[in-house]
């Protein structure tokens, strides 16, 4: 009986492991443009882009932008005592969501997020402007290991990805969660 007591109380001790944090992007106010709150244009941004593949077909400058907020949101929403109410699941959906913008971008195996985050910020800054030697020169080969060109090309004719979709959705809902009220459906 006491093995088994043992057992168990090991096997409990073992599951209270804390789990890595997600690689995590900080970012100063303004980089998406405006001086809102940088967390709020984020989810903004990425709910937006990624909720119709019709936009995201339109403006490889949105994709640019929404990609980025994806995977600054990925780890915020784990480090950012802000979203301590957003859903563990939904969190967990970012993460994935990540991996999924990441690997259609061809984003290099373990790439920081504070990288692949202010590239991507960057090279929209200079579609915007129509620099194409500048948006080639923010897309750095360690981070995307294709080359800008096809980087570009990628953004150009990304995918519609329901489970991006449906990440940024939730965490755009419960972002707006007041009082356990939405001022949206929550989802």
């Amino acid at each position: 009986m006491r093995r088994i007591l043992l057992a168990v109380v090991l096997l409990g001790l073992a599951s209270c492991t804390p789990t890595p944090m997600p690689d995590t992007a900080y970012l100063p106010p303004g980089v998406f443009g405006t001086n809102q709150d940088v967390d709020m244009t984020a989810i903004n941004t990425a709910a937006w882009v990624f909720a119709d593949p019709s936009v995201s077909r339109v403006n490889p400058i949105d994709l640019a932008r929404g990609a980025a907020a994806v995977d600054y949101l990925a780890g915020q929403g784990f480090s950012n005592p802000r979203w301590v109410y957003v859903s563990p699941l939904t969190k967990d959906m970012m993460l994935q969501a990540r991996e999924q913008v990441r690997a259609v971008l061809g984003v290099a195996p373990g790439a920081k997020s504070q990288d692949v985050t202010m590239q991507l910020l960057e090279a929209a800054y200079w579609m915007q402007q129509n620099d194409r030697d500048q948006v080639y020169a923010a897309l750095k080969p360690n981070v995307f290991p294709a080359g800008p060109e096809q980087t570009v090309q990628k953004l150009m004719s990304m995918p519609y990805m329901q489970l991006v979709n449906v990440a940024t959705a939730r965490f755009s809902a419960q972002a707006l969660q007041v009082d356990g009220r939405c001022a949206l459906p929550c989802i």
